[in-house]
């Protein structure tokens, strides 16, 4: 993938996107658009995002990357390829930053840009069923459209 020019936005935006999710143990939530080769992003947690920015990460996230490659499947954190150190280090550094112990990652293609939602789960022993439960809680392509809609 080219170098994409990376902007964000305040970290509030996701905000409400967490609180909508009223599923125990989701910790983290990012929303995105790539459009025109630009990525607009917001994180939950700001200095996880602003580490992210400063380091263009989505070069070396191997999680975006699968789904910007396969929109509407859910790719779970644990099951992405990891071949290099930098793509270890940055699901490492996620995890920490934000106390998660799982997350999933989703992207789905709108006309002439993607939309991005990542979430991320403190429960590692119910990782699968608490982010189940996170995603069929939401109607994902409405709940990106609203979000998204001020970046």
């Amino acid at each position: 993938m080219k170098k994409q020019v990376l902007f964000h936005k305040k970290h509030e935006l996701v905000d409400s996107l967490l609180s909508t999710i009223h599923i125990d143990g989701i910790c983290y939530a990012s929303i995105g658009v790539i459009k025109n080769d630009v990525i607009y992003s917001a994180f939950s947690h700001n200095k996880w995002q602003q580490y992210y920015i400063d380091n263009e990460l989505h070069i070396n996230d191997p999680s975006f990357q699968a789904a910007i490659k396969i929109p509407e499947l859910p790719i779970f954190w644990d099951s992405v390829a990891l071949y290099t150190d930098a793509e270890v280090k940055v699901m490492q550094k996620r995890r920490e930053a934000v106390g998660a112990r799982g997350g999933v990652t989703l992207c789905f293609n709108s006309l002439d840009k993607q939309l991005l939602l990542t979430i991320g789960t403190s429960k590692e022993s119910t990782m699968v069923s608490t982010i189940t439960k996170a995603l069929s809680s939401l109607s994902l392509p409405e709940v990106l459209c609203s979000q998204l809609s001020s970046i």
